[in-house]
């Protein structure tokens, strides 16, 4: 399913959301900068959603790419929005209202009002997809809207030695191991205490996900499986396994977004497929994105389980548990 919308008088189809291949994705290509009216290329624009951009191929050829409006977060890689000087809040904004509501932000007055959580209800409905904006006792299982701030004071700087294999200089599982800070005010350097698989890599700001080595792809997972799966990646092999779901999982998460989980977790939160079924008969389609769902812990739809790393900030809400 794809819904269409109007970006200055032409239609734009936007699918939910589009699982890459690593494959696919390396022929993105590189953003250089900002197409100034001109034809030079500047540090900053007016709206960078309705600003077109320059971008190097992989055969090395400069290409007029038009605005943010028409096209989204998606293919816009960690690295490269940086250069174009999108913070991570603003960053995860423009892909969250690709996911929950299916649609592209077309302004930075959108964008400002994005980073911000629902006001009532209704808003979240129109922002989220669903009608458990109240509801959910658990943090984790929220819609997390994390302040810039959050990120600005702690700044990752790499594994804890001890976590890596001798002549390696990434651990054998990055969500099972704990990470070096350092407090930019105090100037202090600590270990993390918790891992990525307790916080969540959705929780890093785009330059410390760099910093430990992970890709644009594997980021944006991280953040699907909180919006979609209300929970965090917890090792490798789950990330894995969340990139590339089953054919009548994809199709249901594309159509539902996340109310699919808001209506699945009260309805089958016990259910499990009957040894004694006929093997003749498959699973529904709900069974099967429920037994998908459920291959790894999900926080309880009616209990706190802990805190949300996003109501804090990172390094403080870990020091709580």
């Amino acid at each position: 399913m794809s819904n269409v919308i109007t970006v200055n008088g032409e239609d734009v189809y936007i699918n939910r959301w589009r699982y890459w291949t690593d494959k696919e994705f390396a022929f993105v290509g590189d953003i250089v900068g900002w197409l100034g009216e001109d034809g030079s290329i500047v540090s900053s624009v007016r709206d960078r959603l309705q600003a077109p951009y320059l971008l190097r191929d992989v055969n090395g050829n400069l290409i007029e790419c038009k605005p943010f409006a028409y096209s989204g977060f998606q293919e816009l890689k960690l690295e490269d929005a940086l250069t174009l000087g999108f913070n991570t809040s603003e960053y995860q904004a423009g892909l969250r209202r690709q996911m929950l509501a299916e649609h592209y932000l077309q302004s930075e007055r959108e964008l400002g009002i994005e980073q911000l959580p629902p006001r009532n209800a209704y808003d979240a409905w129109e922002r989220q997809g669903c009608e458990d904006w109240a509801s959910e006792w658990d943090p984790l299982r929220r819609v997390p809207y994390p302040k810039e701030s959050q990120f600005e004071r702690y700044e990752v700087i790499g594994w804890v030695e001890s976590e890596l294999a001798e002549g390696s200089s990434m651990p054998d599982d990055r969500f099972q191991a704990e990470f070096r800070l350092r407090d930019n005010n105090a100037g202090k350097v600590f270990t993390s205490g918790h891992n990525l698989a307790e916080i969540g890599l959705e929780s890093m700001s785009i330059k410390d996900a760099l910093t430990l080595g992970f890709s644009t792809l594997e980021y944006n997972e991280a953040l699907r499986t909180r919006l979609l799966e209300r929970r965090h990646l917890v090792d490798e092999a789950d990330l894995a396994e969340g990139r590339n779901p089953p054919h009548q999982v994809r199709s249901i998460l594309d159509e539902k977004g996340r109310e699919c989980t808001s209506e699945l977790d009260p309805v089958y939160r016990h259910y499990k497929r009957s040894a004694s079924a006929p093997a003749s008969r498959q699973p529904t389609a709900k069974e099967q994105l429920w037994l998908w769902l459920t291959r790894r812990d999900r926080p309880h739809p009616k209990k706190v389980s802990q805190q949300d790393p996003f109501e804090y900030g990172v390094t403080l809400s870990a020091r709580k548990r």
